[in-house]
């Protein structure tokens, strides 16, 4: 049914949230931002969001600068694992499709992720933040994606995207793609995307199973 699958990389590939979370509220205590359990329990909530929409919500008026530098240096350095299973699904399904990244990592660090992991070669595209104006749930990054496609002849509703977070989910309804829900990473809640519409048989469990699953829709 997809010619074309579309992944986001952290929380969907690699298991990220556990070690970025715990970074990111680290460096927002050392600025005297006020941290603790509500304004952890909104940052997860908001996970996969802008930095600059999560500090607005959890910090109204704080510049958001200082904190999105030093996440991105960190995740230039920092370690991700992938899910397990996660690089044999990707090659066997590179053998049948094309597949990209749409991502809001930017280029450098995520090329060195794909290089250490091998799986550089299992992507024909990577959109990454170094390249869109606008962050997900905006659908720039998809459509930079998808509009080449358009323009040899690929269909948009042939075009899969994989995410994990809600504003993956509303950045595919806003780029008119089809989208599979990962619930691996820990804070992935379900009954959200359903409560969003979501049908049930577009939510997997593992990256592993999407073999599996792209063969059922």
């Amino acid at each position: 049914m997809y010619d074309v699958l579309i992944y986001d990389f952290d929380g969907t590939l690699a298991d990220q949230f556990p070690i970025m979370f715990k970074f990111f509220l680290e460096t927002a205590a050392s600025y005297g931002w006020t941290v603790n359990e509500e304004i952890a329990k909104r940052v997860r909530c908001m996970w996969g969001a802008s930095i600059g929409a999560i500090v607005e919500a959890c910090w109204p008026g704080k510049d958001p600068k200082a904190l999105r530098q030093a996440v991105n240096d960190y995740n230039t350095v920092a370690f991700m694992p992938l899910f397990p299973g996660a690089k044999d699904a990707l090659w066997e399904m590179a053998e049948r499709h094309p597949q990209m990244i749409c991502t809001s990592r930017l280029r450098n660090g995520l090329l060195w992720l794909l290089t250490e992991h091998g799986i550089s070669d299992c992507f024909t595209r990577l959109v990454t933040r170094s390249i869109v104006r606008k962050s997900k749930p905006d659908p720039e990054s998809l459509d930079r994606a998808i509009v080449p496609l358009e323009g040899i002849g690929w269909e948009r509703r042939r075009v899969l995207y994989v995410g994990d977070a809600m504003v993956d989910y509303e950045c595919a309804l806003a780029a008119e793609v089809d989208f599979v829900l990962v619930a691996e990473s820990e804070n992935v809640e379900p009954q959200r995307f359903s409560e969003r519409g979501l049908p049930d048989r577009f939510v997997i469990d593992s990256v592993s199973s999407l073999p599996k699953r792209l063969r059922q829709l």
